[in-house]
């Protein structure tokens, strides 16, 4: 119910989910994840971003530079995608936690609470991981598009920052023996 009432809201985040959900799967299996944490790390994936139906699609897809109040509103959507999994009969914490952790980095530079490190769920920090290489790859707007290696070259350069080193020598060779 949830995603096609996303799809409807914004064809962009529901397709943003789904190429997510896919690839991190496919990364959880390669990195030897239990069928139990793929399928919550689907879930979370899946709905991560559901909370952005609340957010004004005039501010989602403006193709100017954000003012520091609609970048706050756009944030909001975690905040709303927790509040609407909370409230959803048979959503687990760890898919609550996922929505409420898929911003936060590693070096403690994300939001909303600036947790860093290990203290972000193993399947939020994936899900973040995966969640910004689309963006690099798959931007909303065309003209920030970086190529697959310019895509990787960055993750690369995030190791240890914003980003789990060991996650990102996995993704480095999970995506080597997907070429």
């Amino acid at each position: 119910m949830w995603l096609t009432q996303m799809r409807e809201a914004d064809s962009y985040t529901y397709a943003h989910s789904l190429d997510n959900c896919a690839l991190a799967v496919a990364f959880g299996r390669h990195m030897g994840l239990p069928k139990e944490d793929l399928n919550t790390l689907a879930m979370g994936l899946l709905l991560m971003d559901i909370g952005k139906m609340k957010i004004p699609a005039r501010i989602l897809n403006k193709t100017e530079p954000l003012s520091e109040q609609e970048f706050n509103l756009v944030r909001s959507h975690v905040g709303h995608s927790v509040d609407i999994l909370k409230k959803s009969e048979g959503i687990s914490i760890d898919i609550v936690n996922i929505a409420l952790t898929h911003h936060e980095r590693f070096d403690g530079s994300g939001y909303p609470v600036g947790i860093a490190g290990e203290n972000i769920p193993l399947g939020a920090r994936i899900v973040g991981l995966f969640n910004h290489f689309d963006n690099l790859v798959f931007p909303r707007f065309s003209e920030k598009k970086l190529s697959l290696e310019d895509a990787m070259e960055t993750i690369s350069n995030q190791a240890g920052r914003q980003f789990d080193s060991q996650l990102i020598k996995n993704f480095m060779a999970f995506t080597e023996s997907n070429a």
